[in-house]
């Protein structure tokens, strides 16, 4: 996804980050948030290409790994769930200022 957003090529970066919430998605073990996910795949589309022009608007992507999916990535490889929480909030709400307190 980083070489993506540097060479601004969000249809890709779009894909691409489909593809990754969804093996997190497949690595939590419930099919139900497999289905939901599968299922509702052009609405997550639409919102991430959004989102991504936002991102690639506001430069946030500016070299490789200076990304919140890794620190997602990061966060669940430590078993860290508040970190992990905190992302997705930051991902899905990044555009509020300041971020809704959710959960």
């Amino acid at each position: 996804m980083d070489q993506a957003a540097l060479a601004n090529d969000m249809e890709l970066h779009g894909r691409l980050d489909y593809e990754f919430h969804l093996e997190i998605f497949r690595a939590t073990g419930n099919n139900v948030f497999v289905l939901v996910y599968e299922v509702t795949r052009k609405m997550f589309r639409q919102h991430t290409t959004i989102l991504n022009e936002e991102f690639f608007k506001k430069a946030i992507v500016q070299k490789e790994g200076d990304d919140v999916h890794w620190r997602l990535y990061r966060a669940i490889r430590e078993k860290d769930l508040e970190t992990c929480r905190a992302c997705y909030v930051e991902m899905l709400y990044f555009r509020e200022d300041p971020q809704p307190d959710l959960l």
